[in-house]
């Protein structure tokens, strides 16, 4: 019912806690629901769901499966194999995105960002568009960018490489920039 502070957190099954967590590293297979802030001074692992109501902190987030938060991510390393939902910020270092389901963020700023879709055939995105496997962001600033299946308003990198199946309105670039044929672009600007 309230907060939780310990070395290591593992949850195998459902897992709820109402306070905020502290702990060195954090590993989920299964559901788990955290209503507070969640500060990992190592990892978070997500093999499964997890569902943050606040901001999570940590110096290497790996999810299979799915995350959710409320508010903002800072983490060093971002490594997905699935999908994701952060309301706010996803602040990091490095992210690597293999994309399986939908991915969201208001806004993402990264030293270096690589978003691809897996090679697997998806029978629900044949039907339907809502679980297609995409990035969906406000704005993707950052040092080095390459992306596939993304749709953003805005991207602003030094290197920035625009792949298959993207949908971006402004792409602004320092030293260089490459668009892949498929991909639409509303307008490339140099900075």
């Amino acid at each position: 019912m309230g907060a939780l502070q310990s070395e290591a957190v593992t949850a195998s099954g459902t897992l709820s806690i109402n306070g905020a967590v502290h702990a060195d590293r954090i590993l989920v297979d299964g559901m788990a629901t955290m209503k507070d802030a969640v500060v990992c001074k190592d990892s978070l692992e997500v093999n499964g769901r997890v569902s943050i109501e606040k901001n999570l902190s940590a110096d290497k987030v790996k999810v299979d499966g799915s995350l959710k938060t409320r508010g903002d991510v800072q983490c060093e390393t971002l490594s997905v194999h699935g999908g994701f939902n952060i309301e706010g910020l996803l602040n990091a270092g490095q992210v690597d995105i293999k994309l399986n389901f939908p991915c969201r963020a208001h806004e993402i700023g990264v030293e270096r960002i690589t978003v691809k879709r897996t090679k697997k055939f998806r029978v629900l995105e044949q039907l339907t568009g809502t679980f297609a496997a995409r990035l969906k962001v406000n704005v993707i600033e950052g040092d080095f960018i390459e992306l596939e299946y993304t749709d953003a308003d805005t991207v602003r990198g030094n290197e920035v490489r625009i792949g298959p199946g993207c949908q971006i309105r402004l792409v602004e670039y320092k030293h260089e920039m490459i668009q892949h044929p498929d991909a639409k672009i509303g307008s490339i600007q140099q900075i």
